[in-house]
């Protein structure tokens, strides 16, 4: 197998033409790394340290969409920073996961709609051309980390491993979204 870039930038892996090699991503943040491999289909995956220094108003315009914002602004203070990251997380993974870096501006996304731990289908203007859905997913990692998965289709099995070994497999990630 030999690595090459798709059409979009991002590398993958290029084996025989009659077969489907694995697709990957990688992400690493103040010395965790986090690796998705997928079978067959794209996946993208993010990996961050809170940092509570980010809350600033320029930055939430830049990421957020308004029902992100709305969705911020009702909850307590004391959790806003945790949710401002999984919003993050879940759309650096899928823009990572489509390559082509920033085309689509972070602010377009909306994943309000995503609770800790349950996927949930991406649709609206940000679904594949082709008419494929999205699965965005954030997974678990240690605390005062955030982490997400994204890959397209629904209903793939996510399995998460620590690197000593443990499997970890959050609730309702297996079976369809």
């Amino acid at each position: 197998m030999e690595l090459r870039r798709d059409r979009n930038g991002k590398p993958i892996l290029a084996g025989r033409p009659d077969s489907k090699p694995p697709r990957f991503s990688m992400s690493y943040s103040d010395g965790l790394a986090l690796y998705g491999v997928a079978s067959d289909t794209d996946i993208g995956v993010d990996i961050e340290l809170v940092d509570r220094e980010l809350l600033d108003g320029d930055t939430l315009k830049w990421v957020l969409s308004p029902s992100e914002r709305a969705a911020l602004d009702a909850l307590p203070p004391a959790v806003r920073t945790d949710s401002l990251f999984r919003f993050w997380t879940l759309k650096e993974a899928y823009l990572k996961a489509r390559g082509g870096g920033l085309a689509i501006p972070p602010s377009a996304l909306d994943v309000s709609a995503a609770r800790a731990g349950r996927p949930i289908p991406l649709a609206g203007a940000a679904t594949a051309e082709d008419g494929v859905p999205w699965t965005l997913s954030a997974i678990p990692v240690p605390s005062g980390y955030s982490a997400a998965v994204a890959f397209r289709g629904i209903g793939s099995r996510i399995v998460c491993r620590l690197f000593d070994g443990r499997a970890a497999e959050p609730a309702g990630m297996n079976g369809s979204a």
